[in-house]
């Protein structure tokens, strides 16, 4: 074969596999983000309406690490949107490590990570704040401070979750 077959044979090699490979990755689905770089995104993005998108898109994840960087959000975010649509986010899991985020933001500065935050805890626990009774220091969100804080530290004692030892959940018996 002469040098010049062999070349032309090559190049035609080369841009079928190119193309053939353009094809495939123009028709191959975009391969979903992962639930850390949804959550990467959320706590970082410049653009505050690209923090709350990628917190809502982390919560449609169906994955098994969606929970633990759903907390990571609610644990680090400085945004209060974003803090408001994780810890929505996190009634249905529940667990202590959710209760325990919502109890801890019962004081946040933001009215409404407030609100959100004293909606998810009573869900999470199967309350409703029309029907059933709330501690004797109830919390409202709006209250001035030193009131609030008060409430929360009695939610705070009521929730709080217990752990197997203390005082309140003994020791099983061995």
């Amino acid at each position: 074969m002469p040098v010049d077959m062999k070349r032309g044979y090559w190049i035609t090699l080369i841009v079928v596999v190119v193309a053939a490979a353009a094809f495939l990755i123009w028709i191959l689905p975009p391969s979903a983000p992962t639930p850390a770089a949804l959550a990467a995104k959320a706590l970082s993005a410049a653009d505050p309406n690209a923090r709350a998108k990628a917190a809502a898109e982390l919560i449609q994840l169906k994955h098994p690490d969606t929970l633990p960087q759903l907390r990571r959000v609610v644990a680090e975010t400085k945004d209060p949107d974003v803090l408001v649509i994780a810890l929505a986010a996190l009634v249905p899991f529940g667990g202590p490590e959710s209760v325990g985020l919502c109890l801890t933001n019962l004081e946040h500065p933001d009215a409404k990570v407030r609100v959100v935050a004293y909606e998810s805890l009573l869900q999470m626990q199967g309350l409703d704040t029309e029907k059933d009774p709330v501690p004797s220091q109830p919390y409202k969100p709006n209250d001035p401070p030193e009131e609030r804080n008060k409430a929360a530290r009695e939610l705070k004692k009521l929730f709080q979750p217990k752990t197997i030892g203390s005082p309140a959940v003994p020791l099983p018996p061995s």
